[in-house]
């Protein structure tokens, strides 16, 4: 446990409804021990909340923003965040609705439902974990496109934490020790792992295809030769068909994670290279560019996947309300598939944003070339 004056401050930004403040208090609760969780409401100061906003933003080291229901002074106090250069985490209740844009960068998706702070919570523990060891990157539209702007680092968080040691010591936690090999190996492990899933997914997704065929036609020939027995027959071959469907989707889920994971990876791989020196020279920039043009082809396979991911969950959901336990496992399915959109349109947003970065890497080279 952390004592309060080398306890990270996590300032927080979101509606101030009701469920939202109850969501913070409860994050607050959980991550005491390690982290000062502040906002706006915590720091009473009668003369201006936005003056709260601001100097709480300036002297926070990460800051979380809930962006559920597009509150505008939300995102105000986002663009503040990114202008100075904050290790900012997004939180959103439907990534559907956050801009194009905003999605490229760290974002968790959460519900209000019990069974998901969990979630919730070991996502923000992840973030928190990596923003403070240096072990993730955190970019912002102000350091992609103006990458040598300095970073706003506050002098001191005497303001916001009454025990803050009277030296004003900050915890700036340490940066990862990997070199350039290390993560052009693990991006190229990771490469490999996303591609294994996606290629285990169709393999199941084909193998449910022809378990589903053989149901139906096992139910129309029930239908055809079982008179009164009918019904009783086909409520048990539904109900074996919604086993089958129920392990699709579970493990489904699993191939999610494990994308999300290696997706996270490379992210993180070609962030890491373009911030470092692998592209001073122009090699490090030729293979960058070459990374970068065979990522950019997972963007068009993306659109393709989600329509015919679509078509599959529609064609499940004319499955319900032939028996309970099958409409449950459509639901199931159908939870996840919404899911796997969501993780797929992120991944777009970020390849977009990586695309940008080599651009203005590439056209700063010729620049200097010129010179």
């Amino acid at each position: 446990m952390k004592t309060d004056d080398v306890k990270p401050i996590v300032f927080c930004v979101h509606p101030f409804s009701d469920g939202f403040q109850r969501l913070y208090n409860e994050l607050k609760n959980r991550f005491e021990s390690d982290y000062l969780f502040v906002n706006a409401l915590d720091m009473d100061n009668p003369r201006s909340v936005l003056r709260d906003i601001v100097e709480g933003i300036y002297g926070a080291e990460v800051v979380i923003a809930d962006l559920t229901g597009a509150n505008p002074n939300v995102y105000y106090e986002l663009g503040l965040a990114h202008a100075l250069r904050k290790k900012t985490i997004i939180l959103t209740q439907a990534i559907d609705e956050l801009p194009f844009d905003i999605r490229a960068y760290r974002v968790i998706e959460y519900s209000f439902d019990f069974w998901a702070i969990d979630s919730l919570s070991n996502k923000l523990e992840k973030m928190l974990a990596g923003a403070m060891d240096g072990s993730m990157k955190f970019g912002d539209p102000v350091s992609d496109y103006i990458p040598d702007i300095e970073e706003c680092v506050p002098a001191s968080n005497e303001d916001y934490v009454d025990s803050k040691s009277p030296d004003g010591g900050e915890n700036t936690g340490s940066s990862t020790d990997e070199g350039y090999l290390d993560v052009l190996s693990n991006i190229q492990e990771s490469a490999n792992v996303f591609q294994s899933e996606f290629q285990e997914m169709a393999k199941d997704q084909n193998e449910l295809n022809a378990k589903i065929q053989s149901a139906t036609n096992e139910i129309n020939s029930v239908k055809t030769h079982t008179g009164a027995h009918g019904p009783l027959l086909a409520r048990n071959i539904c109900r074996r068909m919604a086993v089958d469907l129920d392990e699709y989707a579970t493990n489904f889920g699993l191939h999610l994670s494990h994308i999300d994971e290696a997706w996270s990876v490379i992210e993180d791989g070609m962030l890491f290279l373009l911030e470092s020196k692998y592209v001073e020279n122009e090699r490090g920039r030729e293979d960058l560019c070459s990374g970068v043009s065979q990522l950019m082809k997972i963007d068009a396979q993306i659109d393709a996947s989600n329509d015919m991911m679509q078509i599959f969950s529609d064609k499940m959901e004319q499955l319900k309300g032939f028996e309970k336990n099958l409409t449950k496992a459509v639901d199931k399915l159908s939870l996840q598939v919404a899911k796997y959109i969501g993780l797929t349109k992120s991944m777009q947003s970020s390849l977009q944003r990586i695309q940008a970065r080599v651009q203005l890497i590439d056209n700063s080279a010729l620049l200097s070339d010129s010179e």
